[in-house]
């Protein structure tokens, strides 16, 4: 589960990589969507399991949240840049 949370973040990284590349907007959105899910998914993962086998938060899950949080600012401002662009013209 942690390598399909490492692989969704690779996938976020390398459309977010397109989108800077060839000014695109689109690879912006793919590159959201991702992280995003990836946030979602991430705080699923039971590291950490109590007495009656309910999942609990641990240090691990948070961070996969946080770096996922954390770079998906990346495409939102890129985007804006991209839309203020569109806007201006």
């Amino acid at each position: 589960m942690t390598f399909l949370s490492v692989f969704m973040m690779c996938s976020g990284f390398g459309a977010t990589y397109l989108a800077f590349k060839r000014e695109a907007f689109i690879w912006d959105v793919m590159a959201i969507v991702l992280f995003v899910a990836n946030v979602g998914y991430g705080g699923s993962i039971p590291f950490v399991t109590n007495e009656a086998g309910l999942s609990m938060g641990s240090t691990a899950n948070h961070v996969l949240m946080g770096i996922s949080l954390l770079f998906m600012m990346i495409p939102l401002m890129h985007l804006l840049y991209l839309a203020r662009g569109i806007w201006k013209r």
